[in-house]
């Protein structure tokens, strides 16, 4: 079944949270809908990054199974979904920041400077997952994607704990319990 799908059928998927994204963030009158859309774009984008990592593990326990070989063959496209949703989170942050003066008081804080981190290391990561950009070095760069994971959990943390998020101030996150109250 999964073979006879079009890879555009999975983009078409993947795709859907951020045309939800956009759309409430064109059409809502709300002055803070893109403070509101920062942990859902932040969320999706470390999930979809987790699936792209876990196609290796879970091809190595469960062995007998189809579906880790197709993740394994698919994972290229969560990890371009992962950071095309990073990039999204970056944007609705830049526009919920409005100046470079509030932007620049607020990269001191531990959980923007290592949100930012994890970009950076996704820009490399993205850029070689073009094939003109592939190169035998490729797995090399896939090990910053653990670091990135793991530098965007503060992150996602403090969007789970922030006072000033509204209604996802009680998410559930799961960096949460290791962020200090």
């Amino acid at each position: 079944m999964f073979r006879s799908l079009s890879p555009y059928w999975l983009w078409a998927v993947l795709s859907l949270p951020a045309a939800g994204f956009f759309a409430a963030a064109i059409n809502s009158n709300d002055p803070e809908i893109y403070e509101q859309l920062l942990h859902p774009t932040g969320e999706f984008s470390a999930r979809f990054m987790i699936i792209a990592m876990l196609a290796s593990p879970l091809l190595l326990i469960l062995k007998g199974w189809r579906g880790p070989l197709w993740l394994k063959k698919n994972r290229r496209y969560f990890g371009v979904a992962a950071f095309g949703y990073a990039a999204l989170h970056t944007l609705f942050y830049l526009v919920d920041s409005q100046t470079m003066e509030r932007l620049l008081d607020e990269l001191s804080r531990f959980y923007i400077w290592t949100g930012w981190l994890a970009f950076l290391v996704f820009i490399p990561l993205a850029v070689t997952s073009m094939d003109f950009f592939r190169a035998p070095s490729w797995p090399t760069l896939e090990n910053p994607a653990t670091v990135d994971l793991c530098s965007g959990g503060p992150d996602l943390a403090a969007l789970g704990r922030a006072p000033r998020l509204g209604r996802y101030r009680s998410c559930a996150c799961p960096f949460r319990s290791a962020w200090p109250a």
